[in-house]
């Protein structure tokens, strides 16, 4: 692998989900709007732009931004989904699993692997590539063993 120092994977997204965050973005701009527009005040303006922010901004910069890069140069795992971010060494993985737990992660698909880590912590990803993003993951944290 040493002639790839990064690969990038996006998240798989799953339709019903999709579909849940298009209506939140949809409802939550049309609340905003209404907010504003039926109401003006600087204290509406504020709340309407909150509500955008969390309703309709947030999740699609979920959608926009949740994918996951092995980094050989810098020998870690790097995660990102919209404005969370996480930095997992290769050395601290110890084991790749499929999982389809609900628990919110950065994983836009039911089909999900489970990386575990460092001390009894994991963390659910959902790469549209999962079988070559395990293969590759799992070469290189065989490297650090």
């Amino acid at each position: 692998m040493s002639h790839q120092k990064q690969l990038i994977f996006r998240s798989k997204v799953d339709v019903w989900l999709m579909i849940v965050l298009l209506f939140s973005v949809v409802i939550g701009t049309f609340t905003a709007l209404k907010m504003i527009i039926d109401h003006f005040s600087i204290f509406n303006l504020g709340m309407g732009i909150i509500i955008f922010v969390i309703a309709a901004y947030l999740p699609l910069w979920l959608f926009a931004r949740t994918y996951y890069k092995i980094d050989e140069q810098h020998s870690h795992l790097y995660i990102q989904s919209g404005p969370f971010r996480w930095f997992i060494p290769f050395a601290e993985i110890h084991a790749i699993d499929e999982s389809r737990n609900l628990i919110a992660s950065p994983a836009l698909s039911m089909e999900r692997l489970k990386i575990s880590y460092s001390n009894n912590q994991s963390i659910l990803v959902s790469p549209k590539e999962k079988g070559k993003f395990r293969k590759t993951l799992e070469a290189l944290i065989n490297e650090y063993e």
